[in-house]
């Protein structure tokens, strides 16, 4: 098993689950954070374990649960994106991936331009889909630095072919600006549709560490 260790934000369902299992399975230490579901998250943390030690020898396997925490985290929250970071690298001592896998919506109509006028909205949007991005980037940057990780970026397609929430395509196509600007890994929703993708991208991470 290696000692590299990987921090997947939004990790309790979806997308992001899928990936700290794969990233389990590749042999990671894994860090599952989640913002209101607890028990979703242990969830994804008790299938990880079973998983994993399913696949490895007896010796192995009574050190699995030491490989994987559970932390709890507001990714529109600075100070939590900081201590997130803070409790990854005090569990584990080092930080090699991060997959920043968060983000919000909320549904508006296209062709009506009233839809779209509620600043709060703008608000949370614009700190999920690029803020959080950006904070977490900048909190984890010195321990990438120190083990030559990857940070990797996660949003929708809608940043590309606008669908879905105008609200969303507008700040996934400034999530998309920002993280050509950090020159940093990127990746997409359409992952969670074809899991080779993903695998392929989680390997080609693991065979540069």
């Amino acid at each position: 098993m290696s000692s590299k260790v990987a921090l997947v934000t939004a990790s309790s369902a979806g997308l992001g689950a899928a990936t700290a299992k794969e990233f389990a399975k590749q042999g990671y230490k894994v860090v599952i954070n989640y913002h209101f579901n607890k028990e979703r998250a242990e969830a994804v943390l008790q299938e990880i374990i079973q998983s994993t030690k399913a696949s490895t020898t007896e010796a192995m396997a009574d050190n699995t649960e030491q490989r994987y925490v559970v932390v709890k985290g507001d990714m529109s929250n600075k100070e939590d994106i900081k201590k997130m970071v803070k409790t990854t690298i005090d569990t584990f001592g080092r930080l090699d991936v991060v997959v920043s896998n968060q983000g919000w919506t909320r549904m508006r109509n296209f062709r009506n331009l009233d839809d779209n006028m509620d600043e709060s909205d703008w608000d949370t949007c614009f700190n999920f889909n690029v803020k959080s991005h950006l904070h977490l980037f900048h909190a984890a940057r010195p321990h990438l630095a120190e083990t030559k990780g990857a940070f990797i970026t996660v949003a929708s397609l809608a940043g590309v072919i606008p669908s879905g929430s105008s609200i969303v395509s507008i700040n996934l196509v400034l999530l998309s600006l920002l993280s050509n600007f950090m020159h940093v890994c990127k990746t997409d929703k359409f992952c969670e549709k074809s899991p080779t993708r993903l695998q392929k991208l989680l390997k080609s991470i693991s065979s540069k560490h």
